[in-house]
């Protein structure tokens, strides 16, 4: 987390100010909460909830619904009249917006395992502007802040330092990781034993957005995700592109993948096909995973609600 009298005034403005003081303090506010969860209603037995993701949304609203116009689209449910419609979130590109993720990685915080993160993205006229995400339990609290035009910067032992492009690439030397979700697809399972052969190591995380972390801090050089939610990315995507680094988007209809060059406004909605899989990180080498992946036919999902059902 940022200590206190971090001079956070000197490197940003608003409102990515505001946002960066919101997320530190939801970090602030959930470490010591109980960590038990429940899985959501209505979904499968993978989707869970605990306190720490609905306070953490909460403490980031009430922060931020000082910034003029704000609206907010978040993972939670909530009945504060600044967050959008998950499904149809018209006015995500009006003003300025929040894509707020409050624990991404709800499995790993509740087992205390350290790679869980909590991560917003800011939006501002039509555009992704800038993004946050802080990981409380790793290394003694990790985060990056990224903003359009102004690069991006590692938060760590109580400094801040920008963050360099890569200046090199060898397969050999890089890290790649696969979202959790990605082990439902059949095509990215075959390709893991090609992959990791490849690659220095191939590992799975329980928060992309903390894997995205890494990949712009320079400590890994790809992630792979399979079609995800909006504050599944949203908050890491200045940072990628702010170190020279690139996303390769894609949908998955009728068994195809479709490369979709950039995001629009259907990536923003909940419903199953309008949402993003991409892979993410060094151009050479995502470029390289990403025709790994496009070579693919008959693109499907195991539905773990119920595959599940036979064990």
């Amino acid at each position: 987390m940022i200590p206190n009298v971090f001079p956070l005034h000197y490197y940003f403005k608003d409102p990515l100010l505001t946002v960066v003081r919101a997320v530190n303090e939801a970090a602030r506010a959930i470490l010591g909460l109980s960590r038990e969860s429940d899985v959501k209603e209505g979904e499968g037995h993978r989707s869970i909830v605990g306190k720490p993701d609905v306070i953490s949304q909460k403490t980031i609203a009430h922060v931020c619904a000082s910034i003029p116009g704000v609206k907010i689209l978040g993972e939670e449910d909530s009945d504060n009249p600044i967050f959008l419609p998950r499904a149809n979130p018209e006015g995500i590109f009006q003003g300025t917006g929040l894509v707020v993720d409050p624990v991404d990685g709800s499995v790993p915080n509740s087992r205390k395992l350290g790679y869980w993160s909590i991560g917003a993205g800011v939006t501002r006229d039509g555009e992704i502007d800038a993004g946050i995400i802080i990981a409380p339990a790793t290394e003694g609290g990790v985060g990056v802040i990224s903003q359009k035009g102004s690069g991006a910067h590692l938060i760590e032992d109580s400094r801040i330092t920008p963050i360099a492009p890569p200046q090199k690439y060898d397969p050999k030397k890089s890290v790649v990781f696969l979202g959790v979700d990605t082990l439902l697809y059949p095509n990215i399972a075959a390709l893991t034993p090609v992959i990791a052969s490849n690659v220095l190591a191939l590992y799975t995380t329980g928060s992309g957005l903390w894997g995205l972390m890494m990949v712009a801090a320079g400590r890994a050089e790809a992630v792979i995700q399979s079609p995800q939610k909006a504050w599944d990315w949203v908050p890491a995507y200045r940072a990628i592109l702010e170190t020279g680094q690139v996303f390769r988007f894609f949908r998955i209809k009728s068994g195809q993948l479709i490369p979709v060059e950039k995001p629009d406004f259907r990536s923003f909605c909940y419903a199953n096909e309008n949402r993003l899989g991409f892979v993410a990180g060094i151009p050479e080498l995502c470029d390289k995973l990403f025709g790994m992946l496009a070579r693919k036919k008959d693109w499907e999902r195991i539905n773990p609600d119920t595959a599940s059902g036979t064990w």
